[in-house]
């Protein structure tokens, strides 16, 4: 159950959703969108039978280049048919092919605006511990004459960048008025010309290892004018994520930055194809209460991914999304707090990467929405989300996310970190402000709070009792040999496919010296639905395969996966949440 008063935060993010749309000409999302249930709203679900649609001009998909995926072990690539043979490469920064591991800093993203910082703000921006900056390349700074491209401000801005480690994320948008009267490319000519000038910047900043968005906010009037098209809009992003593979095979691309969860426009870059040309799927998720409401809209996204891409099920990312401070809306505590369960909860829920709206505030009126976004001011003053990200940056640093627990209850976040034999948690609560108790056979934890500040949790009689509340607070628990067992294994996904002859999936390693059995077990309200024995060589690695009843399931279902060793030893820590999600 929510918290009381949950209701009022619901008003107050739809009021800064409208917020966001004014001016625009784009409807309201769909009511079939209200605020989720814990059962996927069925008005959701892809139909069975969509009606394709002619993508004109068609490019060539075998210029689909392979990505990789970085997990526990080997990597995937997807079957989209012959990949062209690479270009040689550059020097300069190393090429990672690929997005951001699911390792403290790299998916920790926040959107910048600058191209020459002020003095000092390279080095507040990166002692806020951020992986990953987002900024626009304008195509009208860009082109200026045709088929002639000054990249001249940006190469300072990629450089400086560059120097101080943080990858970035470079949006091609808007129009330009030397094609197409100025409006988003529409016609062949205007989509030839955007992609050039794509293909232009994708040759320019190769060795940057540069993730390429295509447009911002395609679905909203504001940023597509006069009012949007999603046909028009995926015609563009198909040419244009094919002429960037061409000027670099190696490059990672990904679309349509689309604000929200608007089931019709979705569904027909679904129908269009873009699912197939894109290395990750964005979406920027305003318009929920809180970063953990945004649950049900993933996992429909999810389906309607799969089912319309289905030899490549291209990830989802969060490439923008963030909370106001501005008076009346929420306080600076709060957007604190959401600035670091955002990064979390995506972590934790398959979403490779997430980006926090604003670094900076636009401007100085505290009543104004757009200049309340930042984790500093207008002036470069601190904000609590600053001091939130450092402390989620610097506490976690190295650390690789293994598995969120079932610990507590439905409405409390226990996750799980490694980083070589140091194991970390990172929890919180969105239900009422309650205690988990942490059976850990440890003498002592550190624990740390949001704002930095550390303290050392001794255990009681039943083992360790940590408070929790809205701000996430992280447990140190150490080097200790004795937890080693519990980190050695985790479900593939937080979302898994369910299907007659697919089940979920757990890779266990055992890198000890003798072998390790257990026994997998797929649990839905603490009913057994699937078990499987695993038995692991030493230094060895498995992917099982749980399979799962599905006599009395259909849709998305709340499960955990529990590791049951010979000796049963730190249950109930050996679990997992994930989500089943089961075919027709």
């Amino acid at each position: 159950m929510r918290k009381p008063g949950r209701p009022g935060l619901w008003l107050m993010a739809g009021a800064i959703w409208l917020l966001l749309l004014a001016g625009c000409a784009s409807p309201a999302p769909s009511a079939s969108l209200a605020p989720p249930t814990a059962t996927l709203p069925a008005s959701a679900t892809p139909p069975p039978t969509p009606t394709l649609r002619a993508i004109t001009p068609t490019p060539d998909p075998t210029a689909v280049p392979p990505i990789v995926i970085g997990m526990l072990t080997p990597t995937i690539t997807p079957t989209l048919g012959a990949s062209p043979t690479p270009a040689p490469t550059p020097t300069g920064a190393a090429i990672r092919q690929s997005l951001p591991e699911p390792v403290f800093p790299e998916p920790f993203g926040v959107q910048i605006h600058f191209k020459q910082p002020e003095p000092g703000e390279i080095a507040a921006l990166q002692g806020a511990g951020f992986g990953l900056v987002r900024r626009d390349l304008f195509w009208s700074e860009i082109e200026q004459q045709r088929g002639i491209y000054d990249f001249s401000e940006y190469d300072a801005m990629m450089a400086i960048l560059a120097r101080q480690g943080l990858r970035v994320l470079l949006i091609l948008d808007y129009g330009n008025g030397l094609y197409d009267g100025g409006l988003p490319p529409h016609t062949d000519t205007g989509r030839a010309a955007f992609a050039r000038f794509a293909a232009a910047a994708a040759r320019r900043y190769r060795r940057y290892d540069v993730i390429w968005e295509i447009w911002n906010e395609p679905n909203i009037s504001r940023f597509w004018y006069p009012e949007p098209n999603a046909e028009d809009y995926a015609r563009l992003a198909i040419v244009t994520a094919s002429a960037i593979r061409r000027a670099d095979p190696t490059a990672v691309v990904i679309a349509p930055a689309v604000v929200h969860f608007q089931p019709e426009y979705w569904t027909v870059l679904g129908e269009m194809g873009l699912f197939r040309w894109v290395d990750a799927v964005s979406v920027h998720p305003y318009g929920v209460g809180e970063p953990e409401d945004a649950l049900p809209y993933y996992l429909w996204l999810r389906r309607l991914i799969d089912y319309h891409s289905p030899a490549w099920p291209a990830p989802i990312v969060n490439s923008e999304a963030g909370y106001s401070s501005m008076e009346g809306g929420f306080t600076e505590a709060a957007q604190a707090n959401y600035l670091a369960r955002q990064a979390l909860f995506s972590m934790a829920h398959d979403v490779r990467f997430s980006v926090w709206y604003d670094w900076r505030n636009n401007g100085e009126n505290p009543a104004e929405l757009e200049h309340n976004f930042g984790t500093v001011t207008y002036g470069f003053d601190r904000k609590p989300a600053y001091y939130a990200a450092r402390t989620l940056a610097r506490t976690l640093d190295g650390y690789r996310f293994a598995r969120r627990m079932a610990v507590g209850g439905p409405d409390d976040y226990v996750l799980l970190f490694q980083r070589g034999e140091s194991l970390a948690l990172a929890a919180w609560t969105v239900a009422e402000t309650g205690v988990i108790t942490l059976p850990l056979p440890l003498a002592a934890v550190e624990v740390v709070e949001i704002t930095g500040a550390r303290s050392e949790l001794q255990p009681g009689d039943a083992g360790f009792a940590l408070t929790l509340g809205p701000a996430p607070r992280y447990v140190l628990l150490g080097d200790a040999p004795a937890l080693a067992r519990m980190a050695g294994w985790q479900p593939y996904a937080a979302f898994h496919r369910i299907t007659p002859s697919e089940g979920a999936r757990v890779v266990v390693e055992n890198p000890f010296p003798s072998p390790r059995h257990a026994e997998l077990q797929v649990r839905v309200a603490g009913e057994v639905v699937g078990r499987t024995e695993v038995a692991v060589p030493p230094g060895g690695v498995i992917h099982a395969r749980v399979p799962v009843d599905r006599a009395d399931f259909s849709g998305d279902t709340r499960a955990e996966v529990v590791f049951i060793p010979v000796d049963e030893a730190l249950l109930p820590l050996q679990s997992a949440v994930i989500w089943l999600q089961f075919a027709p």
